[in-house]
């Protein structure tokens, strides 16, 4: 599972360096990582909760304030733990706060 993770994870950094302005292709691999791990739920152990909030912090970089309105972000958020879930928030914020971008909801 970790390599597959992994992979995803290299697939969305290829995404957002080479498509940076085709949101749909990462909300795409946000919803096919999603449900891999949706059919592996057992298999997320410790080392995947890593590989999963990293998968998560990657995209906040360059897109902090288009991310929140995908609607396969959220999906994928729930397969962490609450610390996972928290350092994903923090890096979430600090996102936003770095970008200066105004949240109208």
């Amino acid at each position: 599972m970790k390599n597959t993770l992994n992979l995803y994870a290299a697939f969305l950094q290829f995404t957002l360096k080479c498509y940076p302005n085709k949101h749909e292709y990462v909300n795409e691999i946000l919803g096919d990582a999603s449900a891999y791990c949706s059919s592996n739920e057992t298999a997320i152990d410790d080392d995947c909760q890593l590989y999963i909030s990293k998968f998560l912090t990657h995209p906040l970089e360059t897109m902090a304030n288009i991310i929140l309105t995908m609607n396969e972000y959220p999906n994928l958020i729930k397969y962490l733990r609450f610390k996972r879930k928290r350092d994903v928030a923090k890096h979430i914020t600090k996102a936003i706060t770095k970008g200066n971008i105004d949240l109208t909801n």
